[in-house]
């Protein structure tokens, strides 16, 4: 009976008369050789790509961990580098240093008092995040210039003074204890 090659195509009796041996697949040995050559190579390069996505997906795995730890234990890290850029694109001044940072936080709002929420995942609320705030939006990012406060707060500051916002606030409290 014939029928084609697996490699090469060429039609070839499989059951060559007066030979009583497996039913062959190829039509000579060259050709069984570079189909398994062809196959081994092959899933070598596949089990290259697994592996190299294992370790991919095992590096990020671990870049994650490193970031949500540094995000607790060094907090102001990447708001200090966010301030940065920011300062550098409006051209303002920058004067901020990790000793700084270290020296001034607490953990807490410097004009609420309630505890920030470190390592936030996504899509929670950002509100208790902290947040470096400019006590004055004209000065630039420096050391007498700078806090922090809650994101929802420094939100809701804008680019105004601490005067408007504590003047819009206590309006907000007021119509609060009319409506009640």
């Amino acid at each position: 009976m014939l029928k084609p090659c697996k490699t090469c195509g060429v039609e070839f009796d499989d059951h060559p008369a007066g030979q009583r041996r497996r039913v062959r697949k190829y039509c000579s040995v060259r050709c069984c050789r570079k189909f398994w050559n062809d196959r081994i190579e092959r899933d070598r390069k596949e089990y290259q790509r697994q592996r190299y996505l294992g370790a991919q997906d095992k590096y990020r795995e671990q870049q994650r961990q490193r970031v949500a730890i540094s995000r607790i234990e060094r907090p102001w890290h990447r708001m200090i580098l966010a301030s940065r850029a920011r300062a550098r694109a409006q051209n303002l001044p920058f004067s901020i240093s990790e000793e700084w940072a270290r020296a001034r936080w607490i953990g807490t709002c410097e004009l609420t008092g309630i505890t920030f929420r470190l390592n936030i995942k996504r899509g929670e609320s950002m509100a208790l995040s902290p947040s470096m705030d400019k006590i004055d939006p004209k000065k630039g990012y420096t050391e007498d210039n700078c806090r922090f406060i809650l994101w929802c707060l420094n939100s809701f500051k804008g680019q105004e003074t601490d005067a408007t916002m504590y003047a819009i606030a206590a309006r907000l409290c007021e119509a609060m204890r009319i409506a009640a």
